[in-house]
């Protein structure tokens, strides 16, 4: 749920804050290191949302890597890394290549 909800955001911010021209390869660098530390927050956020406000947990990780209360786990780590390698390669190749050319389509429409 997380990933659906606050990756796109993640995406666009992290673009927006770390996009030097000058150094492409570094900052797609810090884009994807970066992904696995933000779904990590919207992780601790969302969790501790529900505990404190609905006093329900939404899931619960256990084991020596499983921080704040088992709101998070950097067990999946390596995954996230590769979902921020994906999300960076689908976001260059598909998604603005994508809406740059829908944006244009649709300014010509008027």
């Amino acid at each position: 749920m997380n990933l659906f909800i606050f990756g796109p955001v993640h995406t666009d911010l992290y673009r927006m804050l770390v996009n030097d021209p000058s150094a492409p390869f570094f900052s797609c660098v810090l884009r994807v290191l970066g992904f696995p530390i933000n779904l990590w927050l919207s992780e601790w956020w969302v969790g501790m949302y529900l505990a404190r406000i609905w006093g329900r947990r939404g899931w619960y990780y256990e084991g020596p890597l499983a921080y704040f209360d088992g709101t998070i786990t950097l067990a999946y780590a390596h995954y996230w890394l590769l979902l921020g390698i994906a999300n960076e390669w689908v976001c260059i190749y598909w998604l603005y290549p994508g809406s740059y050319a829908l944006a244009a389509y649709l300014q010509g429409i008027k």
